[in-house]
């Protein structure tokens, strides 16, 4: 009976792994935050007209918010799709904010539409 059961419990061990289910919900392994990693000494980011990077690459980051603290537009992409342009890449308005999930692991550059804007980043971590 007791290699049954042992034989059970490790069979749903393996169950829990494959559906990618985790015994610790994810909500409660992002715990911490930083805020603007890219800024200097933590600063709000200027974004200028040659692209920047705001969110650097971080595999153990759980989810991300840049905010356009500024009254203007700028638009952002990861880097892996080519460096965003006035025209291309995501449009983040004017006091808007670009809510990233599990995306937030990669470098994410922005650029202003017309006049330098800023960028406010906060992320999630464990």
């Amino acid at each position: 009976m007791y290699h049954l059961l042992l034989r059970i419990s490790i069979l749903l061990g393996f169950c829990v792994l494959a559906l990618g289910l985790s015994p610790t919900p994810v909500a409660a392994q992002c715990r911490n935050w930083k805020t603007n990693e890219a800024g200097t000494a933590r600063a709000a980011i200027t974004v200028g007209a040659t692209a920047v990077m705001v969110l650097p690459a971080n595999t153990s980051s759980c989810s991300a918010v840049i905010f356009n603290s500024s009254t203007v537009d700028m638009r952002c992409d990861v880097l892996e799709n080519g460096a965003p342009t006035s025209s291309t890449g995501m449009l983040v308005k004017a006091g808007a904010t670009l809510g990233l999930g599990m995306e937030s692991q990669k470098r994410v550059d922005c650029i202003r539409v017309t006049t330098d804007a800023t960028a406010d980043v906060a992320r999630s971590l464990p």
